[in-house]
């Protein structure tokens, strides 16, 4: 009676270790986001306009790269406020933004440089630049941000565009042990 035991303790303890070799786990997901950095292209002005007559006019037909070209577009700046965070841990040279809903964020640095990123629901981009940070999303409702190490507090989110201010990052002194005080 003892030996089947212990032959039926043995058979569990190497299924359960043995179980990766018969049972491959699912292999992990890994989400890609695509960044896009919008230049603006240079206003070409004709050298000198054709004349064109009425019959020849012809309606113009919206092209399916419009729509899709909408859907990459910044929001726009609406119901701007300003930020600056009270004890900052991080230096002041990226942005975090995670969104709860599909939206495109763009950011904005002091130097000029745009970014806009599509992200998904529940998904996070990362924007790097100069501070201050202009963020532009769809509703600071539907996204969390994340400046100098910690997350934007607002006491209104109904706002759609945020300023990001750097803040100075303070050390905090190291205690001295008795040692190094001899």
């Amino acid at each position: 009676m003892f030996l089947w035991l212990s032959v039926l303790a043995a058979l569990v303890f190497s299924a359960i270790n043995l179980r990766p070799l018969f049972f491959a786990d699912k292999p992990e997901e890994i989400l890609v986001v695509k960044e896009e950095i919008i230049e603006p292209a240079p206003a070409a002005t004709p050298a000198e306009p054709a004349p064109v007559a009425p019959a020849a006019v012809v309606p113009a037909v919206a092209t399916p790269t419009a729509s899709a070209e909408a859907s990459t577009a910044c929001p726009a700046e609406e119901g701007i406020i300003s930020y600056k965070p009270d004890a900052p841990r991080k230096a002041a040279d990226m942005v975090y933004v995670q969104v709860k809903t599909k939206q495109v964020i763009c950011v904005s640095d002091a130097s000029g440089k745009m970014q806009n990123k599509m992200v998904e629901p529940g998904a996070g981009a990362s924007f790097y630049g100069k501070p201050p940070f202009k963020v532009l999303t769809s509703g600071l409702n539907q996204a969390d941000v994340f400046f100098q190490g910690a997350k934007v507090r607002l006491t209104n989110s109904n706002y759609k565009t945020l300023v990001l201010e750097a803040a100075e990052v303070v050390a905090l002194p190291v205690d001295r042990t008795d040692s190094q005080q001899r």
